[in-house]
């Protein structure tokens, strides 16, 4: 599920977060986001590193990365 806060319009900035999920699907997510909006910082709150998710960003490498690190 995915959770906007304190959306105002779409010129705006706000704030946004996964409850739950699969981690693959969540990258995939915030790239597409990421290609409007430019560079996302993931913050996983199970302990596990943050990565940054740019419009260019290797979907694939930072998925593979995530599973190495939780596999």
């Amino acid at each position: 599920m995915l959770n906007v806060m304190n959306y105002t319009n779409a010129d705006q900035p706000c704030k946004f977060y996964f409850e739950k999920g699969w981690p693959q699907l969540i990258i995939r997510v915030v790239h597409r986001i990421a290609k409007q909006c430019g560079p996302i910082a993931v913050i996983p709150d199970t302990g596990c590193r943050a990565v940054v998710v740019e419009p260019n960003s290797d979907v694939d490498r930072i998925i593979a990365t995530l599973e190495h690190i939780t596999g």
